[in-house]
């Protein structure tokens, strides 16, 4: 506890916590606060009693200079990194998986004269009419227990870094294997080759409308397991977000719309389903979904070993 310091001392105190590696906030009203509310990673500056050169140093400005203020804005600080991180990712993971199918459907043209398991418009209608929407509401997700008690991220790390790039190819390569799995099996099942010049016919709308759904829908699963890093989807807030839930569920009325709605499944190269196929489609979402959870299943043993090795 420092008392009655002088600014040189100030300053000195905020210099030496920055190079032990600490993440400093400044709090002060005065002119002499303002070079340690300067070289802290942030400066907060009372809004009331703080003089002019304090709020010109400073990144916060604290209106009703009330402590506990502060502290609900480093929680809705924390709360919207953290939303942001697992749109970002959710959204990365998804266009990976549609690159992959892509490639995927390529090697089948060059190998077997296969079709593409999935033209572009339709590539385009993930985005348009099953993402969107869920993407959004991730960002209202609310913020977890821990919170406020983890410590503060470190300033030169990255939303895709080394572990989050790995993880975002595994599962967005996965997203579009299984695409293009139920888009071959649908031709095993129904015993006919799709080539490149028979794009034209029913059966090649119903496996391009498998391969769309099965993105869609694996796409579903994806954002509610992103909710949590390392938690289970079934954690216990399943509920907390119900503006996430409902979008979800209105993207699945589009996306039902778009396949069995008069025009749109026409304009977008779209086929009506047996029960069957849609088995297939839902199955690869859980597949998906059990293939994520156990990755999180895996972060939360790390961790458990990580803290007894600590202690």
């Amino acid at each position: 506890i420092f008392s009655r310091v002088d600014p040189e001392d100030k300053l000195r105190i905020v210099n030496l916590l920055v190079e032990q590696g600490e993440v400093v906030a400044v709090t002060g009203d005065g002119v002499n606060d303002a070079p340690a509310l300067k070289r802290a990673d942030i400066g907060v500056a009372m809004g009331r009693i703080g003089t002019d050169v304090a709020k010109e140093a400073s990144e916060v400005v604290l209106l009703d200079d009330s402590f506990p203020t502060l502290v609900e804005a480093v929680r809705e600080g924390r709360t919207i990194y953290q939303n942001l991180r697992k749109t970002v990712l959710a959204s990365i993971t998804t266009n990976m998986a549609e690159l992959a199918v892509v490639l995927l459907g390529l090697v089948a043209v060059s190998m077997n004269n296969w079709a593409i398991p999935m033209l572009a418009i339709q590539i385009l209608a993930i985005d348009l009419i099953a993402e969107i929407m869920p993407l959004t509401a991730l960002t209202f997700d609310p913020p977890g227990e821990n919170i406020m008690t983890s410590p503060p991220r470190d300033l030169s790390a990255h939303i895709m870094n080394r572990s989050a790039s790995t993880e975002v190819i595994l599962l967005g390569f996965l997203i579009g294997g299984l695409a293009f799995v139920n888009f071959a099996l649908f031709m095993f099942r129904e015993g006919i080759t799709l080539t490149v010049d028979k794009t034209d016919t029913l059966m090649y709308a119903r496996a391009t409308t498998i391969s769309y759904l099965t993105i869609a829908y694996c796409q579903f699963a994806n954002v509610l397991s992103r909710r949590h890093e390392r938690a289970s989807i079934f954690a216990g807030d399943f509920w907390s977000n119900r503006t996430l839930l409902w979008s979800i569920v209105f993207s699945i009325g589009l996306t039902l719309l778009a396949v069995y709605g008069p025009f749109i499944h026409r304009w977008l190269a779209f086929a009506r389903l047996s029960v069957v196929d849609w088995l297939y489609v839902l199955g690869a979402a859980v597949a998906y979904l059990v293939v994520f959870e156990a990755m999180k299943f895996g972060k939360r043993l790390n961790a458990r070993r990580g803290a007894v090795a600590v202690e």
